[in-house]
C-alpha cells in the first residue's frame, strides 16, 4: 500500500518536495484554503480547508490516516502540521514543542526556567495596561504581540511616553492579547539561519548574518551566508546553545529557524526560534551550500528514514535579500539591473501591475526577493550593502 504524506500549505515552496514524494511513489495530499496554490496542481488530493480549522483537519485524517506530515516553511502549515503530528505520534517536532518555541511568551519563559542566560531581559502581559515591573528595563525598548511573526505590530520605543501608542500596535495585532516588552541590545551581529536535526542531534546549522537599511535596525533586508560572516568563538558559542536547546525541549527531528543577537559586550541573546524553515527560501541556499536537497531531506524527515549525511561543511558566500519600497503606493513595474545576472540563483517579484505597495515596515511588505551566489566575500559585501541600487520599483 501507498504511504500518504500530507503537505500542509501548498504554496510553492512546498512544489519541489512535492514532486520528490511522488517520484518516490507516495501518495500526496495537499491542503489549505488557497486554489491558486500551485502544489495542489501536482498533488493526488487537493484539501481546500483552511490549515487553522483543526477540526476539519483531524476529521479527514481519522478517515484517511497519513504516514507523514510536511509544513516546510509555512507558519500557517506549521499550526495543522505539528498538531497532526502530535495527535498521530507522528515523526516531527510536535505542536507541544511548536507552541512552546513560537509564542514568545512561552520561548522566554522556556529559556528562564531553563537556566538559559541567552535572552534580552523582558516582562509579560496581557491587554494595553502596561505593568509596573516596565521600570526595571532599560530603554530603549522592543515592543511586540506574542503571537506574531514577520516583524508585525513590532516597535522600537525610546522613552515610557512612546509605550501606550506600541502598546496599542502590539495589541491590536495580537490574537491573544499578550504582550512582551524586552530590552533592545545593541549590536553589530544578529544571526539568522536554519538547522536540521536527526537523532537529537543538530547535523547542519546553516547560520549567517542579518543586514539592515540605514533606516532600520529591527527589520533585515537581507542576511549573508559564507565562512567570513560570523566569527569563529561565537559561531562555536551559537552551536552550543542550539545543542542545549534542542536537547532541553526534546527535539528528535526536524528543522528549525533560529535567530540571536550578539551584544556589544559578547553575549549571544535567542531572539526567535520557528519549528520550520525561514520563510525568506533560506533552505535553497542550503541546497547550494551542502549539494543537498532539503526537499528530499523534508520528506525524508516527514517518514522517520534516516538521512545519512555525512559531517559536511558549507562551500560558497549566499544571500537573500529582500526587493522593497520606501514609500507606499499602486505598483506599475520594476526594473532590475543586469549587474544583478552574474550572482542570481533565483528572483521572486510579488507584486503584479495594480498591486498595492506598502512602505517596507515588516516582511510581507516586500515586493521581491532574491537568492544569489556569490565568488568571494568581498563581492558579496559590495552587492548587498548597496542592493538598493540594483533595482527600481515603479509606481503608478
Amino acid at each position: 500500500m501507498k504511504k500518504r504524506i500530507i503537505f500542509f500549505d501548498a504554496n510553492l515552496s512546498v512544489v519541489p518536495a512535492i514532486k520528490y514524494a511522488k517520484s518516490r511513489g507516495f501518495h500526496v495530499i495537499t491542503c489549505d484554503n488557497k486554489p491558486q496554490n500551485p502544489g495542489h496542481k501536482e498533488a493526488d488530493e487537493a484539501l481546500m480547508i483552511s490549515t487553522y480549522d483543526l477540526d476539519l483537519i483531524d476529521k479527514y485524517v481519522d478517515n484517511n490516516p497519513v504516514d507523514g506530515v510536511v509544513y516546510f516553511a509555512s507558519s500557517h502549515g506549521a499550526y495543522a502540521g505539528c498538531h497532526i503530528i502530535e495527535k498521530w505520534k507522528l515523526p516531527g517536532i510536535p505542536e507541544s514543542i511548536k507552541n512552546t518555541l513560537s509564542y514568545k511568551n512561552n520561548f522566554r519563559l522556556f529559556l528562564q526556567n531553563n537556566h538559559f542566560s541567552s535572552f534580552p531581559k523582558f516582562i509579560l502581559f496581557n491587554g494595553i495596561d502596561v505593568p509596573e515591573t516596565i521600570n526595571d528595563l532599560s530603554f530603549p525598548v522592543i515592543v511586540k504581540p506574542t503571537d506574531c511573526g514577520g516583524n508585525i505590530g513590532i516597535t522600537k520605543v525610546y522613552n515610557k511616553t512612546e509605550l501606550p501608542n506600541a502598546v496599542n500596535y502590539a495589541h491590536t495585532s495580537s490574537k491573544s492579547g499578550n504582550i512582551i516588552i524586552e530590552e533592545f541590545i545593541e549590536t553589530n551581529l544578529q544571526i539568522n539561519g536554519d538547522c536540521l536535526i536527526e537523532n537529537g542531534k543538530v547535523v547542519i546549522a546553516f547560520l549567517g548574518k542579518h543586514i539592515y537599511s540605514a533606516d532600520s535596525d529591527i527589520l533585515p533586508y537581507s542576511t549573508v551566508f559564507g565562512n567570513e560572516v560570523i566569527p569563529q568563538d561565537i559561531r562555536l558559542k551559537i552551536d552550543e546553545e542550539i545543542e542545549k536547546l534542542v536537547s532541553s525541549i526534546g527535539i528528535t527531528s526536524g528543522v528549525l529557524n533560529t535567530e540571536f543577537r550578539i551584544s556589544k559586550t559578547g553575549k549571544i541573546n535567542f531572539i526567535e526560534v520557528n519549528s520550520r524553515h525561514s520563510g525568506n527560501f533560506i533552505y535553497q541556499l542550503m541546497n547550494k551550500a551542502y549539494n543537498i536537497s532539503m526537499e528530499e531531506i523534508g520528506v525524508k524527515l516527514a517518514l522517520g528514514e534516516k538521512l545519512d549525511l555525512e559531517k559536511r561543511e558549507p562551500k560558497g558566500y549566499f544571500a537573500y535579500a529582500l526587493i522593497h519600497s520606501n514609500q507606499s503606493g499602486t505598483f506599475d513595474n520594476i526594473q532590475i539591473s543586469k549587474e544583478l545576472d552574474p550572482f542570481l540563483i533565483n528572483m521572486l517579484i510579488f507584486k503584479s501591475h495594480g498591486d498595492q505597495v506598502n512602505r517596507f515596515t515588516k516582511l510581507s511588505d516586500r515586493v521581491g526577493s532574491a537568492l544569489l551566489q556569490f565568488p568571494s566575500y568581498e563581492k558579496m559585501t559590495e552587492v548587498i550593502d548597496h542592493f538598493s541600487k540594483y533595482y527600481s520599483i515603479h509606481l503608478i
